[in-house]
């Protein structure tokens, strides 16, 4: 009987220790280790998010495995998690500001080809006698500016978030 409680105690004691499973990022193997050791310990609701987590932070240091390392030791499962969703929302943040300043990029070369087919236009508008009808190449290029023109006013209306999405 005092070995079966002994027991019992003793499997409550693992368990609960398997909760406080910390990674320890002080040497390349120990990183690995308790990296393994926490995803197969980690209770099955939990796992895929831990797993997803890792995944995410780890791309964000790319071939940098030391720097990666220390970001992570230290942590237990829920922190890495938690560690995860701040990066990831950071990434997202980062990326919709590169969206926004890519589209203000096209707009603005846009509107510079605009400007330009505007600028030939009327030079050549002014360049021909009243009395003639206009060129083909007149026609060109109000054509263009029309088409550059609605080009913008489409980019204006794309927000960055559809913007990236259409870029994936």
């Amino acid at each position: 009987m005092k070995l079966k409680i002994t027991l019992l105690v003793a499997s409550f004691a693992l368990l609960a220790g398997c909760g406080d499973d910390k990674i320890d990022g002080t040497t390349e193997a120990k990183f690995t280790s308790s990296l393994n050791a926490i995803s197969q310990n980690i209770e099955i609701a939990k796992k895929a998010d831990f797993d997803d987590a890792v995944g995410f932070i780890g791309t964000q240091f790319g071939k940098d495995r030391a720097s990666y390392a220390q970001a992570l030791d230290g942590k237990d499962a829920d922190e890495v998690v938690a560690l995860g969703a701040e990066m990831r929302k950071a990434a997202h943040e980062k990326a919709i500001e590169q969206a926004k300043a890519e589209l203000q990029r096209q707009i603005d070369e846009l509107q510079a080809l605009a400007d330009e087919a505007q600028a030939k236009y009327d030079n050549e508008v002014s360049a021909r006698a009243p009395s003639d009808d206009p060129s083909r190449l007149e026609q060109l290029l109000l054509e263009a500016v029309e088409v550059h023109q609605a080009k913008i006013e489409r980019l204006k209306k794309l927000s960055p978030e559809d913007y990236l999405a259409s870029k994936k």
